[in-house]
């Protein structure tokens, strides 16, 4: 059942053009966009990205936002919000990726997943769901990123329990879908969070998966 609801779900959801967006970027250029994203709207993410491009005449590389003036990275991603915090993690991850890793996102490719992951989370302020990205998104290796999104749907909908942490939710929708498929059931997942399952009210009257979920935790009316 919890598979024929990841089904429904990515076959409802509309990300054929998301996906496609996401996969003009390089893992640098990824990474900087991850890090845009937090605590933001995906358009404020979008803007603040195209800004900090437009800024250093579209080039976006550890090298360039090295050296970059900090004022500038700032004023580029103003509208993503939390820009003075945000600015500063750009300049101490582009420095470690230009001199420490010699702007070489090889590893994500060829390394064993673990090792690269872990050098990943290695980089300040850098957690399990923006390496997860890295990973699949340009690495296309076997992980799921999870977010808000799919930790509450995935124990609404009973794929794990209230308990289960970050790894247990990732490793329980892995086993149940083939590796190709887990970034389309990734955003399909957050679309569909966005749009239906919503953490408050969640219109369950209109959920393509309404016969088949237990809803745990919303609240009956």
């Amino acid at each position: 059942m919890s598979l024929e609801m990841l089904e429904i779900i990515a076959n409802e959801m509309n990300i054929v053009q998301h996906i496609r967006d996401w996969k003009q970027y390089t893992p640098f250029e990824t990474l900087i966009r991850t890090i845009l994203s937090q605590n933001t709207t995906d358009r404020n993410a979008f803007v603040a990205f195209d800004n900090l491009k437009a800024q250093f005449r579209n080039k976006i590389d550890p090298e360039t936002l090295t050296y970059a003036d900090p004022q500038r990275i700032q004023d580029a991603i103003r509208i993503a919000g939390l820009h003075n915090q945000k600015s500063q993690r750009i300049k101490m991850i582009s420095k470690i990726i230009y001199y420490d890793w010699k702007s070489d996102f090889n590893f994500i490719y060829k390394a064993p997943l673990k090792e690269a992951r872990q050098k990943l989370m290695a980089l300040p302020g850098i957690g399990k769901k923006t390496a997860d990205v890295l990973l699949n998104f340009c690495g296309k290796r076997p992980i799921l990123p999870v977010d808000t999104h799919i930790t509450r749907i995935s124990k609404r909908i009973g794929i794990v329990p209230k308990t289960a942490e970050y790894d247990d939710i990732r490793r329980s929708i892995e086993s149940l879908i083939p590796a190709d498929k887990i970034l389309y059931i990734h955003i399909s997942l957050i679309f569909f969070g966005r749009k239906i399952c919503k953490a408050i009210n969640p219109h369950c009257s209109t959920c393509p998966i309404t016969h088949l979920c237990p809803k745990n935790g919303v609240k009956k009316v």
